[in-house]
Parts: C-alpha cells; sequence; structure tokens
C-alpha cells in the first residue's frame, strides 16, 4: 500500500530517513509504500563505530551531507555526498539484509543494545571516507526491536490493548514521526521573539522542520499549532487516494515526540546552534509530561 496522507483540510508530504542521521529522500511522486516496520524502508540502516556505536549527528555532523535515494526499480539505495561529487556515490542492494542475510553483529542505539547485519569491506570504506571516520553500515534485523507502547484509549478493545507493539527499524522509539508546519512556524516566532528581546543566542536562525527529522509534514490555513497533539489526532486513516473502497490503512498516535540537541544541527550545513532547543525548554516546558522521559516534545509520534 503506498502511503498518501490527507488530514482534514491540510495537505502533506512524505519524507523517507533510510539511512539514520543522513539528509532525507523525499519521493518524487509524495507517496510512498508501507512496510513491516511503518514506512517501507524507513531508518532501516546506520553506520556504526568500530566499538559498535551507532552515529549521530551531533557527533558526526558530517552524516547531514550523506543523501540517500531508493530507486525501488532497480533495487538499490544510492548514496552520494552533498557538493562534493568527486567521491562518486555507493550503491547498496535493497533485498536481503534486513530478513538475517549477512552477518550478524550487536550495536549501541539509544542506550540499549540491538541486533543488526554488517555489510561489506568496499561499503565501509566508502562510508569512511564520506565522514571522514572509520565506521561500518549495518542494517535493522527484522523483528529485533518493538516500538514503545502507547498509552491506551476509549477505543481500544481488548485485543488491541494486550497486542505488542509493533516491530520497528533503528528509529529511536516508534514508526513515523508527524510534525505540523504550524507548530513550526509557531516555534520560529518564539525564536525571533526572543532575538528582539536581546535574549537570543543565534542571531538570525532559520527554524525549518528538517531538524526534528519527521516523515510526515502536514499544513494548513485552519491548523493551529500543536493542534496534533490533541485526542482529534489519535487515529488517523492513510492509503491511496484513490476510488472509493480502495484499500486504506490507520495509524495510531503512540506519544508526544521528546527532543534532544539534535534539535540543534542545521541540515545544511552541519552546524550547531542553540536554537531551537532554548526556546523549546523555556516555552514547551509543560510538554515533558507529554512523552514519557522528562523531555519537552515536539512532534507526535506514531505506528501502524
Amino acid at each position: 500500500m503506498f502511503c498518501t496522507f490527507s488530514i482534514c483540510s491540510s495537505t502533506s508530504f512524505v519524507d523517507i530517513l533510510p539511512l539514520k542521521s543522513a539528509a532525507a529522500f523525499s519521493p518524487p511522486s509524495g507517496s510512498w509504500p508501507l512496510g513491516p516496520n511503518g514506512l517501507l524502508f524507513d531508518r532501516e540502516w546506520a553506520l556504526v563505530s568500530p566499538r559498535g556505536v551507532v552515529l549521530h549527528q551531533r557527533t558526526c555532523p558530517r552524516l547531514v551531507k550523506l543523501a540517500p535515494v531508493i530507486d525501488v526499480d532497480a533495487g538499490v539505495m544510492r548514496v552520494s555526498v552533498l557538493g562534493e561529487p568527486e567521491l562518486g556515490r555507493c550503491e547498496i542492494a535493497l533485498a536481503g539484509g534486513s530478513n538475517g542475510a549477512g552477518a550478524g553483529v550487536s550495536v549501541r542505539l539509544c542506550g540499549e543494545d540491538t541486533h543488526v547485519t554488517v555489510g561489506d569491506d568496499d561499503v565501509d570504506a566508502w562510508f569512511t571516507a564520506a565522514v571522514g571516520a572509520p565506521c561500518s553500515l549495518v542494517r535493522q534485523r527484522a523483528g529485533a526491536r518493538r516500538s514503545i507502547r502507547r498509552a491506551p484509549t476509549d477505543a481500544d478493545d481488548d485485543e488491541s490493548q494486550s497486542r505488542s507493539p509493533p516491530t520497528i527499524g533503528l528509529a529511536n522509539s516508534a514508526q513515523i514521526l508527524l510534525v505540523s508546519q504550524s507548530s513550526v512556524d509557531h516555534l520560529q516566532g518564539l525564536v525571533d521573539g526572543r532575538r528582539r528581546r536581546g535574549r537570543a543566542v543565534d542571531a538570525g536562525v532559520a527554524i525549518d522542520f528538517g531538524r526534528f527529522r519527521p516523515n510526515v509534514v502536514v499544513s494548513g490555513d485552519a491548523l493551529p499549532p500543536y493542534d496534533e497533539e490533541s485526542p482529534a489526532w489519535t487515529s488517523l486513516e492513510v492509503g491511496d487516494a484513490g476510488p472509493e473502497g480502495s484499500v486504506r490503512a490507520r495509524i495510531r498516535a503512540v506519544r508526544p515526540c521528546e527532543r534532544c540537541s539534535m534539535v540543534g544541527v542545521e541540515q545544511a550545513t552541519g552546524a550547531k546552534t542553540a536554537e531551537p532547543m532554548l526556546s523549546l525548554s523555556r516555552f514547551r516546558s509543560g510538554s515533558r509530561a507529554g512523552g514519557g522521559g522528562g523531555g519537552v516534545t515536539f512532534g507526535v509520534l506514531f505506528d501502524v
């Protein structure tokens, strides 16, 4: 099933993040298939250090320059380095890997051990040159990780409440992350307001949705900031916007997404800024209870 979003009167688009902490891939068609872990191939690969720790933008800012493109027809993911054509590109086969093919190892992700499969030496050499640090490409092992358990709602029956959480790839917590453009615009206004009052650390910093690494961005003139956190968004229907009666799926809200300092990485350059975390901490302090771990939240996590 191809995942297209038409929610209330808003419009939206879908981004896939096949390589964890690298640039997003925007499908030309604006839609994308669902797979066993949410959006097909989303956060399915990652780079790990020689010590087996998953790399992220906070410690390896060159990850923002890695641009993956999924070519389903050709059966490959092509990765290039933005602005550095002399490095060429690397091709990784889509088939195999996640179903258990390849050598299995354990790596550290979000403070936990998770089982993955490893690639080959030539691929690792290319990525080592691309990011300027020794690393290896790994792929999630199907069924190795599960989403965080969502809070039950009145609409759940006994069967749905007892069901195990769905599987996820190498995402931190759940299958799909949704943010709204109106919330991003509101946050930009808060940052600009701090600057006008002389309290901003970063002069003229731009806050775009890419900092939050979403899969889905919704927008619309009638969409208030943070409306995506309301009960009206607890369950959403997605699928082909085709003829009446076409097969559709339902995604369910898990909880608001807790944010870390990675929102302070500019996705175009890898430069680090104190905003928007300063404004989030100041103006979204009331959201700390919603994420489950005490951190400020922005955006909402969903599972299929």
